[in-house]
């Protein structure tokens, strides 16, 4: 029993590290989002459409935002149910 929670630990941080890479390349993805929107809302807005368009941008900002808040929660409740895991394979294992 406990090869196979040792050998489940090991996907879960195989899991773990793929899921930080995943943020850390969203979040890489972000910023030049946030970068080139930035540069976009310097412009003067002309038109109904720039309008339109900048409130979206505005949405879209915040579902990102949103979604970045997400899975820093996502990776701490890993990092902890992990930390647990650890914890009774070392009771086990002593």
């Amino acid at each position: 029993m406990c090869d196979a929670m040792a050998e489940g630990l090991k996907s879960a941080m195989a899991q773990n590290d793929d899921l930080n890479q995943a943020l850390r390349e969203f979040e890489t993805t972000l910023a030049d989002l946030e970068s080139a929107c930035a540069e976009m809302m310097a412009a003067p807005a002309t038109g109904p459409a720039e309008q339109r368009l900048r409130q979206e941008i505005d949405a879209l900002r915040g579902k990102a935002a949103a979604l970045s808040d997400t899975g820093r929660q996502a990776l701490a409740r890993v990092d902890a149910a992990m930390a647990r895991i650890r914890a009774v394979l070392g009771e086990e294992d002593g």
